[in-house]
Formats: structure tokens, C-alpha cells, sequence
């Protein structure tokens, strides 16, 4: 089987999936058409690589520059039409992902991840914080009136034609796949499990802000006045594929303080251990917000369906038992403090997390699990039933929104109405002219 990957590689998440697919003997065609030093290069086409290159050597007119990336999109619009499975990370050829509709009617089995901000609504993801109870980070997002309709047709364009989607939006209406979401390759992580005596703290932000660089920077501060011995590295901006040797030379990994990302997997894939925001919070969500939450799915509020809950989801591999150190912003100082002199401590730390990374997060497995579901998606759709959240249609209230907003949502909605997992999984309602 053929599988198309495209067309941005956040978070080098390309690679994972490339390499669960390889492994169960399919192939794959990668195409990368965004510039960031933070994802990985190991795609078979990389369009802002090529057109620099030839910008820089060749000299190339702005004319002949656009000429050859309409020439190399072309290319990887033609391994999305020979391609079995066309799988879409970030975005698809199409700024409103009209090219579904046409892969589609081709006869393509469409997977789209999505990774967050591309679907994602500042009023909408505010909300949810106080529903969920999911951590609320200021991304910066654009609240314009233009940005939230390219958001929200792409997102139901995609919930529309896709077979799968891995990962959710706070405005999705389509249950998503979950266990398709934790996947890591962990090949390319050289292995130190061995502790230094004076660890060496690791700190690599994306983005400052989200990571809590200037809390970190404190804490650093705080215990070297305090008489700990400890070596820091500050790294931003560093290409990803520089990454892993960086990982392997520290200990310690001072990962994001409010929400958690793949670095931390990169990470323990080294034995490095991370310390970083207690995601146990996930486990809280379904106790405090149980009763809404099982009601709305038209579940008995029972034990039994609370831990069918945690397994279909992953919460129960992937969230509690994964290892490291969880901290608050208010515990921090003291946690790591104690980490840092408990040696041994540090070294079973060190040794659990190369273990989770290196046999839980198998590429193989999650890749396998999107097959089978496109093979026979009624026999999963009460899995995703179980762990679909529906904020959007039972919980989130536009009272607050300008009629031009609503009149968008209602009109997005209505892209979907007609789509057989609509009536499955959708209730009709509505809640101050947000009709469903």
C-alpha cells in the first residue's frame, strides 16, 4: 500500500508515522512545504529547502522561484493521487482543504492530524478551560473574524471528507482517534541512561512563554544560591535533527511548565529525565466534569465506564504510568531540588524513561491502528464514542460573540449536517442561536 504524508512537518511528526508504516511494509512519500528549524529535514521532498538552495546557488529570479514551487507542488500532488492513503499533518494542498473533496472522490482514504493552533479558537479554546478543566495557555492566537472562518471551514472541511482524524480541536463535532496520537521513534535517541553526579539541566524552548523559561530561569538562580551543584544549557533555535545528542549530554530535562509536548518523549528517549507540568490533570478533568461528561455521551456515570474510558483513550498507558518528575509552578523549586542530590533516585528515573519511549510509544503500533480502522471503521466508532468530549455541541456558549461569528459557526455546521457520523454522534440543540 501507498501512503502520501504532507505538507507540514510539525513537530517532525512525519517521521514517526513514515516509520510505523515502513516497518509494516508500506510505502511512503513525505512532503514537507513549511520553513522551521524545529521539525525535522528527513522528508523525500522538502520544497522551502529546494527553492533556497536554488535561490542561493543558482540565482534565481522571484519569477523562476515561483515557477518551480508551483512545479514541485505539482510533484506532490501527483504521489497524493498514486497513494493508497493520503495522511495530512498541519494542512493539506489547499488553505481550506477543497483538495479533499477531489482525493476523495478518487477513491483516497483521507487521515488528517491535526496539531492544535490551525484549529483552534482563542473565545472557543478559553471556554473549555473551564469546562474541561484542559490547561489554558496565550498562544497569541489571531481573533480576527477572517482567521476564525479559515479555522473553522478547514476543520469541518477535513471532519467532512476524512476517514480518520487523529487528535481534536475544542470546536470538533466528529469523535477523533486518540490511540493514533501517541507515536514516537525512538531510533534516532543515542541511550545515556548513566546519571553525571552533578547533573547537567537541560532547558530547549520552542517557545518561552508556553515552556515557562523566565520560572525556570528563577528556579536556577534560587538553587545555585541555595549551594546546589548543577550544570545548565539554555538551546533555542537549534535544527531538530541536532537535537538527540543534545538530549543524551544532560540529565536532567526542564521541560514545558504548563502544557507538554514531544520534546518531552525526545527526551526520555535519551534517558533524560523530565521535569515538567503534572498532566495527571487529565485524570481530574474526568472526575470533575464526570457527571456532564457521561451524560452527555448517554453513559452510566460508573466505575466500570470511567476505566473503559482511561484505556480506550490512552490515559491509562500514556498519562499515568508515564515516568518522570511532575511538578506545579509552586512546587518546582523544592521538587527539584530533592531530585537533584537523590542520586539513585535520578538513575531508576533515568532508566523508566528510556523504557516508556523506547517500547510504549511504537510507531508501529499507532500506524497499525489507523489501518484498522480504515479497514473497518463501525467496529471502532463506539471506541471513539466513549472517549469523545463533545464541548462544541453540549457545553460552549456564544453569547458573547458578534452575529457575523455565529452566523459563521451556523454555516460550518451546516457543512456537516449531512454526514453520517452527524447524526450519530451530534444531539440537536441549540444554545443563543448556535444551532445543531
Amino acid at each position: 500500500m501507498k501512503v502520501f504524508m504532507g505538507m507540514v512537518n510539525v513537530a517532525s511528526l512525519m517521521d514517526d508515522y513514515a516509520q510505523g508504516f515502513k516497518e509494516l511494509g508500506h510505502d511512503v512519500f513525505c512532503v514537507h512545504n513549511r520553513n522551521s528549524v524545529i521539525q525535522s529535514s528527513n522528508v523525500d521532498l522538502h520544497i522551502p529547502k529546494i527553492l533556497k538552495v536554488k535561490l542561493e546557488r543558482e540565482s534565481f529570479t522571484k519569477e523562476q522561484a515561483a515557477d518551480l514551487n508551483k512545479k514541485l507542488l505539482e510533484l506532490a500532488w501527483q504521489k497524493a493521487v498514486e497513494a493508497d492513503i493520503c495522511f495530512f499533518v498541519w494542512e493539506s494542498f489547499m488553505p481550506d482543504a477543497s483538495d479533499l473533496r477531489i482525493l476523495k472522490k478518487m477513491g483516497k482514504k483521507i487521515v488528517v492530524r491535526f496539531c492544535g493552533s490551525e484549529v483552534r479558537d482563542p473565545d472557543v479554546y478559553y471556554q473549555a478551560k473551564d469546562v474541561t478543566h484542559y490547561p489554558y495557555v496565550e498562544y497569541g492566537l489571531s481573533s480576527s473574524i477572517e482567521e476564525f472562518e479559515k479555522k473553522i471551514q478547514y476543520l469541518r472541511t477535513c471532519e467532512s471528507f476524512a476517514d480518520l482524524i487523529i487528535c481534536p480541536s475544542e470546536m470538533s463535532l466528529r469523535p477523533v482517534g486518540c490511540r493514533q496520537m501517541y507515536l514516537f521513534d525512538s531510533s534516532l535517541y543515542e541511550n545515556k541512561t548513566k546519571q553525571n553526579e552533578y547533573p547537567v539541566l537541560l532547558h530547549a524552548p520552542s517557545k518561552s512563554a508556553v515552556k515557562g523559561t523566565d520560572i525556570w530561569l528563577q528556579v536556577f538562580d534560587v538553587l545555585r544560591g541555595a549551594g546546589f551543584k548543577f550544570g545548565t544549557k539554555f538551546i533555542q533555535g537549534l535544527p531538530h535533527e541536532e537535537m538527540p545528542k543534545e538530549y543524551a549530554s544532560a540529565d536532567i530535562f526542564c521541560d514545558s511548565l504548563f502544557i507538554g509536548g514531544r520534546a518531552t518523549w525526545e527526551a526520555m528517549a535519551a534517558g533524560c529525565i523530565p521535569v515538567g507540568v503534572d498532566d495527571s490533570y487529565i485524570v481530574k478533568v474526568r472526575s470533575d466534569f464526570s457527571d456532564n461528561f457521561f451524560q452527555s455521551l448517554e453513559l452510566e456515570n460508573s466505575k466500570e465506564n470511567h476505566a473503559l474510558w482511561m484505556k480506550l483513550s490512552g490515559m491509562e498507558d500514556y498519562i499515568l504510568k508515564k515516568p518522570g518528575l511532575k511538578v506545579t509552578v509552586d512546587n518546582i523549586t523544592d521538587e527539584l531540588a530533592k531530585l537533584i542530590l537523590d542520586y539513585s533516585r535520578r538513575q531508576k528515573l533515568a532508566e523508566d524513561c528510556y523504557n516508556y519511549a523506547t517500547t510504549l510509544l511504537s510507531p508501529v503500533a499507532a500506524c497499525q491502528s489507523i489501518i484498522d480502522y480504515i479497514d473497518d471503521p463501525d467496529a471502532l466508532d463506539s471506541q471513539l464514542t466513549q472517549v469523545h468530549v463533545p464541548f462544541y455541541n453540549k457545553f460552549y456558549s456564544p453569547e458573547n460573540v458578534s452575529q457575523e461569528k455565529l452566523a459563521i459557526m451556523n454555516k460550518y455546521t451546516g457543512l456537516v449536517r449531512h454526514c453520517k457520523w452527524y447524526k450519530k454522534f451530534v444531539s440537536p440543540c441549540e444554545r443563543a442561536g448556535l444551532k445543531f
